[in-house]
């Protein structure tokens, strides 16, 4: 798998100020109350998690149409919706177990841990710690690459294609691309040897994190070329036109053509004066944003909503770092040794000819 390399720049640096950078979007924020967002369709329906106290613990819930409504039990997480407005989550009480919600009605299915649906309702999660695909009925395992043998999948889009983590030989954990009935490893070849793939656009665009010199960095895969970025992070969602979003150490950011900002920097003056928008989770193809922070320090779910300069261009700079594969020492001295091997031969070769024919052979 090709990797992008040599600090490459996404977009030239600027410095931008809290809902006043000139060119630049303006996101007012919905206040989705004491949750935490998720997910969020292309019909602004938004699902996640309350934050309760005492034994009940957090709750699924779906946003729509502006007003909230909880239907998990306790200890449930709504983690992916559809456009049909389909929830599916888990929960995470004793037994453990997963379940779909659409028009009004809870069903529980035997999975573990479910966070994904597409169109289709064809569903994606982790159960007995592997990677399943749960189709009309049927439990499909999408395997792993060797080793341990666990795996997890955490998205799926209407094509079908899945991505999430899968073992590697030598305990090895990378993100995968699940695509026409195989496996990917995004990382191969490469110095990679932890992550997880977060979200898959309609395109096969997979955005997530990966470990790289001990820290988590976010990274995009699309076309065959991953690029992981310096950033301390996790690209958690992307939309269809290759946006993407997620969390930087200080806070939400979105990312698109080619430029990245912290969210928080974008937010029109009333909302920015009160809001910290913590992470980023998902966002859709009206550029709707949806995640959590803080509201006057006290936790809240929002939706932020592009309302001026919607495509102006983002300017921050972020860099690429280089993940390729690099010999070991040992492999080293085996390569000089070839080569050495190799050179000795050839003028032994060359040695042996008559003048004739070295003059026309190399």
């Amino acid at each position: 798998m090709k990797v992008r390399s040599a600090l490459a720049a996404v977009s030239a640096s600027v410095a931008l100020s809290a809902g006043s950078a000139i060119g630049a979007p303006v996101y007012e924020i919905t206040d989705l109350g004491r949750v935490d967002g998720f997910a969020i369709n292309d019909a602004g329906q938004a699902t996640g998690a309350t934050f309760n106290p005492g034994p009940v613990g957090s709750q699924a819930f779906i946003y729509s149409s502006g007003a909230l409504t909880i239907f998990g039990p306790p200890v449930s997480f709504g983690f992916a919706i559809n456009n049909a407005g389909s929830v599916v989550g888990s929960v995470f009480s004793d037994p453990q177990r997963s379940f779909v919600y659409r028009d009004g009605l809870l069903v529980n299915f035997d999975a573990a841990l479910a966070q994904g649906i597409n169109a289709s309702e064809q569903i994606v999660g982790t159960t007995s710690s592997r990677a399943f695909l749960y189709s009309n009925g049927v439990f499909t395992d999408l395997g792993s690459f060797g080793g341990p043998g666990s795996s997890g999948a955490t998205a799926i889009n209407d094509a079908g294609q899945v991505t999430g983590f899968a073992d590697r030989r030598g305990g090895f954990q990378v993100p995968f691309l699940f695509s026409d009935g195989a496996m990917v490893d995004i990382f191969a070849g490469t110095r990679i040897t932890y992550g997880n793939g977060l979200d898959v656009n309609a395109n096969g665009q997979v955005v997530g994190t990966v470990d790289f010199k001990g820290l988590p960095r976010l990274f995009t895969f699309a076309d065959g070329v991953a690029s992981v970025f310096d950033a301390v992070g996790a690209a958690t969602g992307v939309n269809d036109a290759g946006a993407f979003v997620g969390a930087l150490d200080d806070g939400a950011f979105v990312s698109y053509g080619g430029g990245i900002a912290d969210l928080n920097q974008l937010l029109d003056p009333v909302s920015g004066a009160v809001w910290h928008l913590g992470a980023a989770r998902g966002i859709n193809n009206n550029g709707q944003i949806i995640g959590g922070g803080t509201f006057e320090n006290d936790v809240r779910g929002f939706i932020a909503t592009c309302v001026s300069g919607c495509g102006d261009p983002l300017t921050t700079r972020l860099n690429i770092v280089d993940v390729s594969a690099i010999p070991e020492p040992e492999t080293y001295a085996l390569m000089l040794a070839g080569f050495g091997m190799l050179q000795l031969a050839l003028r032994r070769n060359r040695s042996t000819r008559s003048p004739a024919a070295r003059h026309f052979i190399a």
